[in-house]
């Protein structure tokens, strides 16, 4: 799909800070490695201690084969860090070669709110990259990298390219396709998305904090200020991110509505 200039938006930091990496495993010492190891994994959200799912590149080499993951579809982002640089320390991989595109672009759409008012932002940016591994001259394989970055975080939220297939019931994966559906205006199957989000994660607080301006506003589904105002609290109080922050100030609000608001 062609990129629309209005939605083109520069490389996001995070992203080219994982793919650089790569390239700078070859030149770093053992020390030096650790640390680039860490500054790679910061670039992705991190729900958890391991990170995201990516697909698993590596199963396609035969010099792989050895390896407990090599028939898994997805590894987490912190593992594929580190069996990248072990590869790449132990002289098999030649140094990858990555290519980003100049831009990238906005992609998906989601409730918000904005001065105590319904408003919609942009969810992600999206990213093509190309990059191509090799374990030797005649050995090599071409993968292209769909990235996903989260605007407000500006963390990787997802990254696939078509070689490993993600598991569905992935929080990251449904948010991104919540946005995509929230953009196309099928309100019904973004709030169902969220919602099964908020299933599998009980303390997300983005989820709750987008389904409650829904049902709020009753945008696409059916209004009720008393789920809203359910659902806001569990942003509010499961969590502490930036959503968990923005929802207390809402519910406060919602609940006080001729409050002064700082």
């Amino acid at each position: 799909m062609p990129l629309k200039a209005q939605n083109l938006q520069p490389t996001p930091q995070v992203v080219l800070g994982f793919y650089s990496g790569m390239q700078k495993m070859e030149v770093c010492n053992s020390s030096e490695l650790g640390e680039l190891e860490i500054a790679m994994s910061k670039c992705f959200f991190m729900a958890e201690n391991s990170g995201v799912n990516l697909p698993n590149d590596f199963r396609f080499f035969k010099e792989d084969e050895h390896s407990i993951s090599h028939k898994l579809d997805i590894l987490t982002s912190n593992n594929y860090i580190n069996k990248l640089s072990e590869y790449i320390a132990q002289k098999r991989i030649m140094r990858p070669n990555v290519a980003i595109n100049t831009y990238s672009e906005e992609s998906g759409l989601l409730p918000t709110m904005e001065n105590m008012k319904m408003a919609q932002e942009r969810a992600y940016i999206r990213t093509i990259v190309r990059k191509r591994y090799s374990f030797s001259e005649s050995n090599s394989k071409e993968f292209i990298d769909t990235v996903y970055t989260h605007k407000i975080s500006n963390k990787i939220r997802l990254i696939s390219n078509g070689n490993g297939k993600l598991p569905t019931d992935n929080p990251g994966y449904l948010m991104i396709e919540a946005a995509k559906a929230y953009e196309s205006r099928n309100y019904q199957k973004a709030f169902s998305l969220l919602k099964r989000i908020t299933e599998l994660d009980a303390k997300n607080s983005e989820a709750f904090f987008r389904m409650a301006v829904m049902k709020f506003y009753g945008e696409g589904i059916r209004k009720n200020a008393k789920e809203a105002k359910n659902y806001m609290y569990k942003a509010a109080y499961n969590n502490s991110d930036t959503y968990a922050y923005k929802a207390r100030t809402i519910l406060e609000h919602w609940n006080n509505p001729n409050g002064v608001i700082f």
